[in-house]
């Protein structure tokens, strides 16, 4: 009987656990309104810029975790990152890059050879192949021309490791759409409701693009697990 309750309480502390480590990732707290956002953003640049290639973002649930768990293994070949959500000097940086620096046709070959080597601010957000976003909590600063830059989010945008798809002549918004792909308004957006993603799963295009791609360790897996084994337990009593 003693052994019994010994298995008990390793149960229950296992499962208080599981618990708590889900629950200590830092996520967005309206990942639809956040996302909703971010492609009013694109959109309102590629008809302001006449970009004709600007894709709408979809939820990734699995580049989420990423972020969260600081996986930059894909970064520059299937992703690249954004540091987003910051201070005065971090909002006043990252109009000048967009506007000010990289705007003109003229300064697109040196855009693209920085992004190379460089986090290019604000044009992140608008690289026009990406189309799959995850994003959480995270603390940044740094010192950018003697300002102290301060940013609160990091989002992971793929499946565009490069600036290639900024080496395209203007247009219409929405006007040069990769395959599978139609205007809305502007940007480029799934004409199927669902496609298939590299981990198996499902990744499901709504349209308004929150349907999320659902990865990572599932609580209610853990929680059928635990009563298995605490069934088999019990048997043995």
């Amino acid at each position: 009987m003693k052994l019994l309750l010994v298995f008990i309480g390793i149960l229950a502390m296992t499962i208080h656990h599981v618990s708590s480590a889900i629950s200590d990732k830092k996520s967005i707290s309206n990942k639809e309104e956040y996302l909703k956002s971010f492609n009013d953003l694109r959109r309102e640049y590629a008809k302001k810029s006449r970009i004709p290639n600007m894709h709408k973002l979809v939820w990734d649930d699995y580049m989420e975790t990423q972020v969260q768990m600081n996986d930059l293994s894909e970064y520059g070949k299937t992703m690249r990152v954004s540091r987003r959500d910051g201070n005065d000097a971090d909002k006043e940086w990252r109009h000048k890059m967009v506007y000010d620096y990289y705007w003109a046709d003229s300064t697109r070959e040196t855009m693209i050879k920085q992004s190379i080597d460089h986090h290019m601010a604000g044009l992140e957000d608008l690289t026009p192949h990406q189309k799959r976003i995850g994003c959480a909590p995270y603390n940044y600063s740094a010192v950018l021309d003697g300002e102290n830059i301060i940013t609160e989010t990091m989002c992971f945008l793929a499946p565009e490791g490069t600036f290639a798809s900024w080496n395209r002549t203007r247009g219409d918004a929405g006007s040069k759409c990769t395959d599978g792909y139609e205007n809305d308004d502007g940007l480029c957006s799934p004409v199927a409701k669902s496609e298939k993603v590299t981990d198996g799963g499902s990744l499901e295009n709504s349209q308004n693009g929150t349907a999320t791609n659902s990865s990572g360790i599932n609580e209610k897996t853990y929680g059928i697990r635990l009563v298995f084994l605490l069934f088999v337990i019990l048997t043995m009593f």
